[in-house]
């Protein structure tokens, strides 16, 4: 099994979570050159020989910059459409929404000036991470309100298992 990390933007350290992962991976047996990581500012990594992709968490405006930037975004798409196993790590699940634009609730600002906030549009959905820990709810629940927008609330403890048209929080 080929599992690679994607950091799309390096506005915190990520490698304590991969490090961890890949620990867990070793231990359930995946030779550890199996696990590579990829900093999207930087490189647009081929996923042609990957069976899981999976995008951490961070500015989700600096995501879909760097994913287009790159040429992951036509390369991600592909890959799920050819029954790529994707993993999205907070930000990284907010991608798959209908927009990423959630800056009126995110801690991270569009500092890249992101024009299209479209997301890739795999759910009907914006997930919201981290919604037990979250230093302001009511503004993610303020732009619910006044966008109508159907939203999935994840605590930091849950995920969500989406296959084809339906989904499920684990």
């Amino acid at each position: 099994m080929h599992i690679y990390y994607v950091f799309p933007d390096m506005d915190f350290d990520k490698t304590a979570y991969i490090d961890e992962d890949r620990q867990r991976l070793i231990t359930l047996g995946v030779p550890p050159g199996n696990v590579n990581s990829f900093d999207l500012e930087f490189e647009s990594p081929s996923v042609d020989d990957v069976d899981v992709v999976v995008v951490l968490g961070g500015n989700v405006y600096r995501h879909m910059s760097n994913i287009r930037k790159q040429g992951m975004y036509t390369k991600i798409r592909k890959f799920i459409e050819s029954n790529g196993v994707y993993v999205g790590r907070s930000a990284g699940a907010i991608i798959m929404g209908p927009t990423v634009d959630v800056g009126h609730w995110s801690q991270f600002p569009n500092d890249v000036g992101l024009k299209d906030t479209s997301g890739f549009g795999y759910v009907d959905f914006i997930t919201v991470p981290h919604a037990d820990t979250r230093e302001s709810p009511e503004k993610v629940q303020e732009y619910h309100k006044e966008t109508g927008q159907k939203m999935i609330y994840l605590t930091d403890g849950q995920g969500l298992l989406v296959l084809d048209d339906c989904y499920k929080i684990v």
